[in-house]
């Protein structure tokens, strides 16, 4: 059985540390095309420092497939085209006259991987055809495009959770793109529209009238994705092969806005040990610099995508990014703890009125550990180190200790033997530390 916990020797493991890249969806939903694919394409693979710090994906979301109908408010499909006479997808000929095989010959040149989107049901989220029994079909189909990534969206009130269709379509899709791609291909699994715990507990769905909601979210333990994803993965007769799912989103889509990225990173915390090396717990997309949040607040988000050891995917304009934002994204010092080799996925440790405080095990024997302030007015943020219940990093106690400043790659005090370290943390802003034990407590 694979093991939950840090990051494991397996030989063919697609996706070792948390992918960076940029995708489609968040700033354009809909509203995509061969154009913006390619300026993508060029925009990522044209800047020095996102280059260098390994932000290699670019993936095209939803509503790229054929369609007779929109809808102008959104460019959802009304009237999707549907499937040619062997059965399979065909791509829209208005935003992509030239296919996909240009594209991912473009991407691969430029050094990148690129990814492309389905969905478990028969229609996507978007109104485009889906995959719902076609999935081995539909992943060589992506496969012979030249795709390096696949991602299952689970819109649709087709495929219930309830019955088993959402677990099977996701065994059929991951294990046809495995057998296409001799075990290369990422397999992303997005079950957060709507395939998660109800936010309150409500298993009988009282006064529940959303007939999605009633069809997809889990009511019992065992149809909670990653808890089943990893009894899937624990009946592989081959655990080395690390068939996926490689990424599993867990709760909706994010937007711009501080609310939607607190929600999702609580939705977070609460699953830690179901993240490993090539089975990252997925917050969605990163909104950096995209303009709906304050400069403070973004570096909450980064900060928090770090400690999380989460995916680094962009969602916002990447061909209009900022130098400001792709600092901060690029830092190495900030990618090296989010790339830790042990893959662990940080803990929330403790929230006390606007402050938070989250702890991530290094590999080095060290700890990273996130201070937040939700507040309006700049605060000290504690982390008690030594003790039992006030102990925000027990069971480890720590007698002596270095704390280093994690961006600046610099050191904030050289030793100390207080129980408790506080710093003064900015108005709804954040700070990200390296504790180093010089001596713990036995």
């Amino acid at each position: 059985m694979l093991s939950l916990i840090g990051c494991l020797a397996i030989s063919l493991n697609p996706l070792p540390v948390p992918p960076r890249g940029w995708s489609t969806w968040t700033s354009f939903t809909c509203h995509i095309n061969e154009t913006l694919v390619t300026e993508g394409i060029h925009a990522l693979a044209g800047n020095a420092k996102l280059k260098k710090a390994g932000f290699n994906w670019l993936l095209i979301d939803d509503c790229w497939g054929g369609c007779f109908e929109y809808d102008p408010a959104n460019g959802k499909c009304l009237k999707p085209e549907g499937r040619d006479e062997n059965g399979n997808l065909v791509i829209n000929k208005k935003k992509f006259p030239n296919g996909f095989e240009p594209l991912t010959k473009l991407a691969h040149e430029q050094g990148l991987k690129i990814g492309i989107y389905t969905s478990v049901s028969a229609i996507t989220c978007g109104g485009y055809m889906g995959s719902l029994y076609h999935e081995e079909q539909d992943a060589r189909q992506f496969v012979n495009w030249g795709f390096d990534l696949v991602k299952h969206d689970t819109c649709g009130t087709d495929c219930p959770i309830h019955n088993g269709c959402i677990q099977n379509a996701t065994h059929h899709m991951r294990d046809g793109i495995y057998e296409a791609s001799n075990g290369t291909v990422v397999y992303a699994l997005d079950h957060g529209n709507p395939v998660s715990p109800q936010r309150v507990f409500n298993p009988h769905n009282y006064d529940v009238t959303n007939k999605e909601a009633i069809t997809k979210l889990a009511t019992k333990p065992e149809e909670i994705s990653w808890v089943w994803v990893h009894k899937m993965k624990s009946e592989d007769t081959d655990p080395t092969q690390h068939k996926g799912p490689h990424l599993i989103k867990h709760w909706f889509d994010r937007d711009d806005s501080f609310v939607s990225l607190m929600t999702n990173i609580h939705l977070s915390a609460k699953i830690p040990e179901y993240q490993s090396s090539g089975t990252f717990n997925n917050p969605d997309y990163i909104t950096t610099g995209a303009g709906g949040m304050s400069w403070s607040q973004y570096r909450i988000e980064f900060y928090s995508y770090v400690i999380l050891a989460a995916p680094l995917l962009l969602g916002n304009d990447i061909r209009t990014m900022s130098d400001q934002a792709i600092d901060l994204v690029t830092n190495q010092h900030l990618l090296d703890i989010n790339a830790d080799p042990d893959c662990i996925q940080g803990s929330l440790s403790r929230s006390l009125g606007d402050t938070e405080v989250w702890v991530k095990p290094l590999s080095t024997k060290d700890f990273a550990v996130l201070l937040m302030n939700k507040g309006n007015n700049p605060t000290l943020v504690n982390v008690t180190v030594n003790g039992w219940l006030e102990n925000d990093l027990f069971p480890v106690m720590l007698d002596s200790y270095r704390v280093d400043d994690i961006p600046t790659n610099t050191t904030i005090v050289q030793n100390t033997s207080s129980k408790v370290f506080s710093l003064q943390v900015g108005a709804m802003d954040a700070a990200l530390i390296r504790i180093v034990p010089h001596k713990v407590v036995v």
